[in-house]
């Protein structure tokens, strides 16, 4: 969690683009706790990102590709919020989701929720600019002048992902809460 101003406050979910947003608004330093803990403080006005379910799915795999060198998954710390799907790489993309989906069955949807529900704003990542920028002037707060032209931050390896269709679907069946709420629109 990042506080911007006295008012409000930025929840950063795992791989939604809440790097990128720090950085944009330059609150490096600035968290309060672990920069990934839901809102503490009621009292503020908070906003966060969320991702479509197959999207998420495949930024996460190849962020921990990136720890394949130590293992291939990362390295839990207490209370955070991937802690429930630690464990699950398997080198394999569609192995490591079944293993995903074994382990903590719809566990997208319970983070999400764990965040949006005391947040005032949720963005989209696939919109992140946009959306950051509607937020900030809807909040008051200033507009970044590189808010267009900064780079993405925090990219995982590229890599190819073919989804077992049979996955995809159970996926999306798993995570129907976040497709409904935040992508039928």
């Amino acid at each position: 969690m990042f506080i911007l101003d006295r008012d409000c406050a930025f929840l950063h979910i795992p791989k939604t683009g809440g790097t990128f947003v720090a950085s944009i608004l330059d609150v490096k330093g600035e968290s309060k706790g672990h920069k990934h803990l839901p809102l503490l403080d009621r009292s503020l006005t908070a906003f966060c990102f969320v991702r479509h379910p197959v999207s998420w799915y495949e930024s996460y795999w190849r962020w921990l590709r990136g720890f394949s060198g130590r293992g291939g998954d990362f390295q839990n710390r207490p209370g955070h919020p991937l802690g429930p799907i630690s464990g699950c790489w398997r080198g394999d993309f569609n192995e490591t989701i079944a293993k995903c989906i074994e382990q903590s069955p719809g566990f997208l949807s319970s983070m999400f929720h764990t965040y949006t529900k005391d947040c005032a704003y949720v963005g989209q990542q696939e919109y992140l600019r946009r959306d950051l920028g509607s937020i900030l002037i809807d909040l008051g707060l200033p507009l970044p002048g590189n808010i267009l032209t900064a780079p993405a931050q925090n990219i995982g390896e590229p890599a190819e992902v073919r989804w077992d269709e049979g996955l995809k679907r159970e996926i999306l069946n798993l995570e129907w809460e976040i497709v409904e709420k935040y992508y039928t629109r």
